[in-house]
């Protein structure tokens, strides 16, 4: 079994930092263990590009969450450039919708990042709760989210930051509802063209391979096509789908029909599953989830104005509501108004 001393970085003969003989284990369990000064308490999550863990700082007095890349990447120099890149571009947007990224280091050939912890839980696990709605959540309630994550691709497009993985799992709900973007794994630079507002292309020749989430894909990213802020937009409304349905728009028993699904199919209409949806907000739904990036929205200043438009209409529908609910509840007393003046009218 490893120990905790051998996990330990600890001082030399010299004062200097010296490392325990063997390199750390990342692909064992470390709950309990000691990393540098970081008291690993558990395990958050895992993913593709690492391990997430939530630990004690001993130096700082704070909880953080510590990312490690797999131990099968760190003699991948391209996965070890990706690993810095996410804090490179997630530490570069100052934002309360984007998760803090406090450090970034290495020992003995294990990568790892430092970032805030946030308390909380993710958009799917606030999902799943929703047992009695069918996973699906209230249009207002929807509404509200779609907006914090409209507000942290605003930022992440003026920088020229495609995500390229939006996700309920990758999406966390802090204890006082502000969203919080994470996992900058997957996101590239694109080139911004200086004349217009939003990015143009992700590059001339895209990547070799397909990364991401299949069920968030948009049809070009599954293609292998250059990518803009447009595909983002595309996975916007995948998650903004689901929220309101408690569905995904698209589906297949196995990779290749659901890539099929999404190259090819027009989802069900979102009023069909929530006929109390705005039509305003099914329309937009439906705008984000054209196949065509230049049948999306134009730009995300029209989104926000969609989503506002969707909200006023909710607004309004609550305000009519509340004269009829008022009449409703008078019913009762007026009927037995009525029954006790005519058990008291003389007889004829």
């Amino acid at each position: 079994p490893i120990t905790t001393d051998e996990l330990r970085l600890h001082s030399g003969p010299n004062g200097e930092e010296a490392c325990a003989p063997l390199p750390l284990p990342i692909d064992r369990p470390l709950t309990g263990q000691i990393f540098r000064h970081y008291q690993i308490q558990e395990l958050l999550g895992e993913g593709g590009m690492g391990k997430v863990y939530a630990a004690w700082d001993e130096q700082l007095h704070r909880r953080v969450a510590i990312k490690f890349l797999p131990a099968s990447f760190t003699q991948d120099q391209s996965r070890i450039e990706k690993f810095k890149k996410e804090a490179q571009m997630a530490s570069a947007l100052n934002h309360p919708g984007i998760v803090t990224i406090h450090n970034i280091d290495e020992v003995k050939g294990n990568h790892f990042i430092v970032m805030e912890l946030v308390e909380g839980k993710t958009l799917r696990q606030h999902l799943t709760e929703q047992t009695g709605n069918e996973g699906r959540l209230p249009p207002h309630e929807a509404i509200e989210i779609a907006r914090q994550v409209i507000h942290v691709l605003k930022l992440t497009t003026r920088a020229g930051i495609l995500h390229r993985d939006l996700k309920p799992e990758n999406l966390m709900l802090t204890l006082e509802g502000q969203l919080k973007v994470l996992d900058f794994g997957l996101a590239r630079l694109v080139t911004t063209l200086a004349d217009t507002e939003f990015p143009a292309v992700l590059s001339a020749q895209p990547e070799s391979g397909i990364f991401g989430t299949p069920n968030y894909m948009s049809p070009e990213h599954l293609r292998g096509q250059p990518l803009d802020w447009r595909a983002d937009i595309f996975s916007f409304g995948v998650l903004l789908y689901e929220m309101i349905t408690g569905q995904r728009p698209f589906h297949g028993q196995h990779a290749e029909e659901l890539q099929r699904s999404i190259l090819e199919e027009t989802p069900v209409p979102v009023t069909r599953h929530c006929p109390d949806c705005p039509i305003e907000l099914s329309d937009l739904i439906a705008d984000c989830l054209a196949k065509e990036p230049d049948q999306r929205p134009a730009s995300l200043q029209k989104i926000e104005s969609q989503l506002e438009a969707s909200s006023r209409v909710l607004q309004r529908r609550k305000r009519r509501s509340r004269p009829l609910l008022a009449a409703a509840s008078c019913l009762p007393v007026l009927a037995l108004g009525v029954f006790l003046i005519r058990d008291h009218l003389p007889e004829r």
